[in-house]
C-alpha cells in the first residue's frame, strides 16, 4: 500500500497582533469587502489548529460594526465574532440613544461621513444610523446646508494653522487666504466642536 505524503507547511510571515504580540502567517485571503484575514499560530508555535489572528485592522473593523454585520461581510461564525469581541472586551451591544446629545450634534450627526464621527467622538455604524433615524424620523431635523458641512471641514483641516500660537492673526489670515475677522470667528467656532466633542464622555 502507497502511503501519501503531505508536505508540511512553512509561515508565510509573522505579523503582529493587535497586542503587538508576533504570529506565525499559515494562510491568508481577502474577503468581499477588502478585509485580509490571516490564520496561523503563536510565533514558533508548531503544535494546534490555526487561528484567526486578531491584528490591528481586523480588530477596528470589529470595534466599528455589529456583531451582526461583522458576521455578514467576514462570513464568521457567530460564535468566532463572539469570541473575537470577548478579546476586545467590547461589551454586549445596546443602542442607547441619548437625545439631547443628538440635537446638539445635528449637523455633524447628519453631514459627516461615519470615519469623522468614529474618530471623534467613538461611535460605531449602527450608533450612526440610529441617531440619524432619531434625527430624521422622531425630531424632524433636515440635513444641514451643504455649505455648513464644507465649512466644518475646513475648520478641521486648518485647525493646527487657526489655534498656531507662533503665528500673528495676520500671518493666520494670509496663509489660509482670508481675513482676520474670519480667523477670530474660526476659532470661536473650534472651541464650540471642542467643548460638544468632550460633552459626550461626560
Amino acid at each position: 500500500m502507497t502511503s501519501r505524503y503531505k508536505p508540511k507547511l512553512h509561515p508565510i510571515k509573522v505579523i503582529k497582533d493587535w497586542q503587538g504580540e508576533d504570529w506565525d502567517v499559515y494562510q491568508e485571503y481577502k474577503t468581499e469587502i477588502g478585509q485580509i484575514i490571516y490564520k496561523g499560530r503563536a510565533y514558533s508555535t508548531s503544535r494546534g489548529s490555526y487561528a484567526c489572528i486578531l491584528t490591528p485592522e481586523l480588530a477596528d473593523f470589529i470595534r466599528q460594526n455589529s456583531r451582526q454585520a461583522v458576521m455578514k461581510h467576514l462570513n464568521f461564525s457567530g460564535i468566532k465574532v463572539s469570541r473575537l469581541r470577548k478579546e476586545l472586551n467590547i461589551q454586549r451591544e445596546k443602542v442607547v440613544l441619548n437625545h439631547r446629545w443628538a440635537i446638539e450634534h445635528k449637523d455633524e450627526l447628519l453631514g459627516d461621513g461615519f470615519e469623522d464621527l468614529y474618530h471623534q467622538y467613538g461611535l460605531n455604524k449602527d450608533q450612526v444610523s440610529s441617531y440619524a433615524r432619531y434625527l430624521r424620523c422622531y425630531a424632524k431635523v433636515k440635513k444641514p446646508h451643504p455649505q455648513r458641512i464644507e465649512n466644518k471641514r475646513w475648520l478641521l483641516a486648518n485647525q493646527a494653522i487657526i489655534t498656531s500660537s507662533k503665528m500673528t492673526m495676520r500671518q493666520i489670515a494670509e496663509q489660509l487666504q482670508t481675513t482676520k475677522e474670519k480667523i477670530v470667528i474660526a476659532r470661536k467656532q473650534l472651541k464650540r466642536l471642542a467643548s460638544l466633542s468632550s460633552s459626550l464622555n461626560t
